[in-house]
């Protein structure tokens, strides 16, 4: 299989990376700039022999499938319909598109020519991710009661994006992974002049009624990322800067309504294992299989669709 992967800034290297470890791929790289193509080229160059365009009109006719990791967000679009349109299905960096019309319009063409259109959430690839979604589907946490979500840094500032374009597909794709429900009621809070933002999600599952509250920002000292969940049996806490990443605490508040009284127990936590396989590379795989065997991606053109249209519903 022959895939191509365009744009070679801050992630396309990274993708490149992945696929030259996956036997069986044949892999094509492409950006205007010379410089991107040769250091990509030298890095990546000495496992597997790359194919290198500066023309994307010329690499796409060559391919079996195209991945677009290109800066501005608003080439996204442009990119993936000429991909598509070859017959070529298409992977994109997250977000997928700047509105809402363009992802549908994608998403239909992948489905009237039956091709594979994937969105990068890669975070949903995740070991922690993945078997924090076990852990809540086995009841384990009880009834969820709320999500605290984390996600902060310094920069990296874009030129056509805002800290919740950038960060908030990645608290977005996990919560639906998770959940599969769309938020109820949506509140927000933007500090004007500096790129933070808050944002509360209040979500009604049949088990009951919880809410999200979301914190992103580029203007943080340190890197955050970090989800916790509680329940009304144990809490759980992804922190993903961390080796253990996924520790539970078997700790809760009693409240008796009849004497309004306040029960605390704590027994304890413990550190829970989940797959340690790069969750890039898990990702890669995921695409080359769903081209093979014709299915659907888990983070499919839908599935960006929907972020898109929560990412429109927040924006200014």
């Amino acid at each position: 299989m022959k895939i191509g992967v365009v744009g070679l800034g801050y992630w396309g290297p990274k993708i490149v990376r992945n696929l030259v470890s996956i036997p069986g791929i044949e892999v094509y790289v492409c950006d205007k700039d010379p410089k991107k193509v040769e250091r990509v080229t030298i890095d990546h160059g000495r496992k597997k022999e790359l194919v290198s365009f500066h023309k994307f009109t010329e690499m796409v006719k060559l391919v079996d499938a195209v991945i677009i990791a290109t800066n501005p967000l608003s080439t996204h679009y442009k990119l993936a319909k000429e991909a598509l349109e070859a017959g070529k299905h298409v992977w994109l960096e997250k977000p997928m598109t700047k509105t809402e019309e363009q992802a549908k319009e994608l998403v239909e063409l992948a489905r009237k020519k039956g091709l594979v259109l994937h969105v990068d959430h890669t975070f949903i690839y995740s070991g922690p991710v993945r078997k924090i979604k076990q852990i809540i589907k086995d009841g384990e946490l009880g009834d969820i009661t709320s999500v605290h979500m984390r996600w902060l840094n310094l920069g990296l500032y874009q030129p056509d994006m805002d800290v919740i374009w950038d960060l908030c597909p990645h608290a977005f794709s996990m919560l639906e992974y998770w959940f599969s429900s769309p938020p109820t009621c949506i509140y927000k809070v933007k500090i004007p002049y500096i790129d933070d933002s808050y944002l509360i999600f209040d979500y009604d599952l049949k088990e009951g009624r919880f809410r999200s509250n979301i914190h992103v920002s580029w203007n943080y000292p340190e890197k955050i990322r970090e989800c916790v969940i509680t329940g009304t049996q144990k809490m759980l806490k992804y922190d993903d800067m961390t080796e253990d990443k996924i520790t539970m605490f078997d700790k809760r508040a009693l409240f008796d309504p009849a004497t309004k009284e306040v029960t605390y127990v704590d027994k304890g936590r413990k550190v829970i294992e989940y797959n340690k396989t790069e969750p890039l590379l898990d990702e890669c795989n995921h695409f080359v299989r769903c081209i093979e065997k014709g299915e659907e991606s888990i983070s499919n053109g839908w599935s960006g669709l929907r972020v898109v249209q929560l990412l429109n519903r927040v924006s200014p």
